[in-house]
């Protein structure tokens, strides 16, 4: 079932991502204000954007908002949440569709270690290592990230560009570039293996019509991106 019209699917999507752009700009102004006494520029923007603490704090808040929002639109349009966001699983597609993310995130890895030297970017580990904690952003990547990305581009975008003229390859490829740009527009590398594996849950999404399993493997993606980094480190 798809609740939306494609043209009103993505109109919804813009609004949910302005709404989570500007809370996270908002909130990192308020930071720098607060700690620096200066807010936003483009002097302080790669200070912002290399300060572990500010991005995942910025990111938990922002994402938390746009779910908010975006749970907001579904039932103003009186949709059950199960109806746009499907639970339900098959235990057997699970763990193969986890099998075929471990080989995924595994090729992509060894690929990048032999072209590059190494795994996580320059901007993930500057990042990490200016953390105070891991624990935050540890809790953004593996449990705020997924969530927010999968509700939005696999559960609520996908459905209606797939039964529209993208088609269902062309609407998996685009609910796959847009948030890799959004996480990885600084490391090409990554823009590419975030799409690769954004692709990946999109064809799990559309086979299965379940969120939870493309929810699990964006999960174990991204617990193997944060442990490489926290080990390269």
């Amino acid at each position: 079932m798809n609740a939306f019209r494609p043209v009103a699917a993505a109109a919804w999507s813009l609004a949910v991502m302005a709404v989570t752009a500007a809370v996270q700009l908002g909130y990192s102004d308020y930071y720098l204000r607060q700690t620096t006494g200066s807010g936003m520029s483009l002097r302080s923007a790669h200070a912002a954007a290399v300060n572990g603490d500010l991005v995942a704090i910025s990111g938990v808040i922002a994402m938390a908002a746009g779910l908010l929002a975006l749970f907001t639109i579904v039932l103003e349009h009186n949709v059950p949440l199960a109806v746009q966001f499907p639970p339900d699983s098959d235990r057997r597609n699970l763990l193969r569709w986890l099998g075929i993310t471990l080989a995924a995130v595994a090729a992509m890895d060894g690929v990048m270690w032999l072209a590059r030297g190494h795994i996580a970017g320059p901007p993930e580990l500057e990042r990490y290592r200016a953390a105070m904690s891991p624990v935050l952003p540890w809790f953004a990547a593996i449990v705020v990230t997924p969530l927010f990305d999968e509700a939005l581009f696999r559960g609520f975008l996908l459905p209606p560009l797939a039964a529209s003229a993208p088609g269902r390859s062309g609407a998996v490829a685009i609910a796959a570039v847009i948030p890799a740009v959004a996480h990885a527009y600084d490391d090409p590398w990554r823009l590419a293996s975030l799409v690769v594996l954004g692709c990946l849950y999109g064809a799990a999404r559309l086979g299965t019509g379940s969120l939870a399993i493309p929810f699990a493997m964006h999960v174990l993606a991204n617990v193997l991106a944060m442990a490489a980094t926290a080990w390269i480190r």
